[in-house]
C-alpha cells in the first residue's frame, strides 16, 4: 500500500498485545485501520485539543467481539511522511492520566524520528 510509512513504539506493541490476549481478531482490526490511515483511505480520527503543535488523532476500532462504538481507542500522531500509533485502549478503559501518558509517548515518538 502507498503513503505513510507506519512507526509503531514497543509500549503500543506491548499494550495491543495483552488486550489481544482478551479481545481475538482486535490484532487483526488494529492492523486494518492503520493500514487504511496510512494509505488515506479513510478519514482521520477526531483531532485530540490541547496539542495544536502536533497533529494528534484519536480513532474508534472494533475489537473483533465489540463493535466500534464500545471498542477500542487508537491514540496517533500523523503528519505527512508518517504514522505513528501511541495508545490503545478500550473506551471503558479511559483514565484521566491519560493525557500526562499521552504526552510522554509523543515525546519519546519524536525523539526516535529524530535519532534515525
Amino acid at each position: 500500500m502507498q503513503g505513510r510509512k507506519i512507526e509503531r513504539i514497543r509500549e503500543f506493541d506491548r499494550e495491543l498485545k495483552k488486550l489481544s490476549k482478551k479481545h481475538h481478531g482486535l490484532t487483526k482490526k488494529v492492523e486494518d485501520t492503520l493500514d487504511k490511515l496510512a494509505a488515506d483511505s479513510i478519514p482521520d480520527g477526531d483531532q485530540l485539543s490541547g496539542f495544536d503543535e502536533h497533529p494528534l488523532f484519536k480513532i474508534r476500532c472494533g475489537t473483533g467481539t465489540i463493535g466500534k462504538r464500545k471498542g477500542a481507542r487508537i491514540i496517533y500522531y500523523k503528519d505527512d511522511s508518517g504514522l505513528g500509533p501511541l495508545i490503545i485502549f478500550l473506551k471503558n478503559m479511559k483514565t484521566d492520566a491519560m493525557r500526562k501518558e499521552i504526552t510522554k509517548r509523543l515525546m519519546y515518538y519524536l525523539q526516535l524520528r529524530s535519532d534515525s
